[in-house]
Parts: structure tokens; C-alpha cells; sequence
């Protein structure tokens, strides 16, 4: 199974609607560049992201 790099968009809106697992069910490996991962804790809001992504930080 291919894995994908991740924007922003994707991992905010699943992480908010609880569905943050689909991208790895879907693609297997999901690598989020640094960038991406600050602006989702940045912008994401209400702490859902961040609490979420904590295991892709440095990806």
C-alpha cells in the first residue's frame, strides 16, 4: 500500500470530526512534514488536533 504526504486540510478536518485514523486505514503511511504539523496545531483550534497528531510530530 503507497503512502501519501499530508497538507493541512485533511488532518484537521478528520481530527475534528474524530476520524483522524481513516488517512492511515486509507494510505497506510501518512508522513506530515513539520510545517504541516505546526500549522495544524496552530490553526486546528480547541486542542483536538494537537492532542491527535502528538504521535506525528517530527515526521
Amino acid at each position: 500500500m503507497p503512502g501519501i504526504i499530508s497538507n493541512s486540510s485533511p488532518i484537521i478536518h478528520l481530527a475534528k470530526i474524530g476520524r483522524l485514523n481513516l488517512l492511515h486505514e486509507f494510505y497506510g503511511t501518512v508522513t506530515v512534514p513539520n510545517t504541516v504539523y505546526e500549522e495544524c496545531v496552530t490553526e486546528g483550534g480547541d486542542g483536538v488536533v494537537n492532542h491527535q497528531t502528538t504521535s506525528m510530530k517530527g515526521k
